[in-house]
């Protein structure tokens, strides 16, 4: 089983350039553009995001996600001349727990590809990933929802969580806060219904999770395994080489 790195921290550009022109050593890390509908929210950080490793366990407002497992990471990277391609393909699983004990399963299997062209600068070709995951309730193991994404270029992933006919929409975003220009990476991901945004999770640096104060209770559970599932699906994405 190969270990992962810890993450590596992103800052703003332009803060970076006004610390550097003020004679400042230090300031804070970027930020995902978080929707308006969740401005007042709370902000719950994210603990256990300093790159994965065995008996990894991540923490955020009343939520445990543990018992994580990982399959071996696939892929081949290939390079000629000035053009390289990677690929990784993984399966892994978790637990969660609520405040009130096991809430939830979820299984996962996560497809990664990258493809550029180095002339002087890096030109992205064209990006390729998928993730699709199965939660079950611990209550009731009929109780299940699946999530199917997808991405293609340089658009995040983008998809469905989704129990029979009830839908849910979830939408990868590559925007900062602060800043009209869009980071090279997936900054966070929301999660909506009809329109209506349900929570958010900020996936650069340590992560944050948001849920709407109107978020309905039966929705809760799900929508958090859905954002436990891209928190330790981004720990998949730095094993690409840079």
């Amino acid at each position: 089983m190969t270990l992962l790195s810890g993450r590596r921290p992103v800052v703003l550009l332009p803060l970076l350039m006004l610390a550097l022109h003020a004679g400042c050593t230090s300031l804070p890390p970027a930020r995902m553009h978080l929707p308006p509908a969740l401005a007042g929210a709370t902000p719950h950080p994210v603990a256990g995001r300093q790159g994965w490793k065995v008996g990894q366990e991540l923490r955020f407002a009343d939520a445990h996600v543990y018992d994580v497992e990982r399959g071996l990471t696939k892929g081949p990277d290939l390079r000629i001349l000035v053009y390289d391609q990677s690929r990784r393909r993984q399966i892994y699983s978790f637990r969660l727990a609520d405040s009130e004990g096991p809430a939830w399963t979820g299984d996962c299997e996560a497809f990664v590809r990258k493809q550029r062209l180095t002339v002087g600068v890096e030109i992205e070709l064209r990006n390729a990933s998928m993730l699709g995951a199965r939660f079950a309730s611990a209550h009731d193991p009929d109780v299940t929802w699946e999530m199917k994404l997808s991405e293609a270029g340089e658009t995040a992933l983008t998809g469905t969580l989704a129990r029979d006919q009830l839908v849910l929409h979830v939408r990868g975003t590559n925007r900062l806060s602060g800043t009209p220009l869009p980071l090279d990476e997936t900054t966070g991901y929301t999660i909506e219904h009809e329109g209506r945004i349900l929570a958010a999770a900020e996936v650069i640096n340590d992560g944050a999770v948001w849920f709407a104060d109107d978020l309905p209770a039966d929705l809760r559970g799900p929508v958090t395994a859905a954002l436990s599932a891209l928190l330790l699906f981004e720990e998949l994405r730095s094993m690409l080489p840079e």
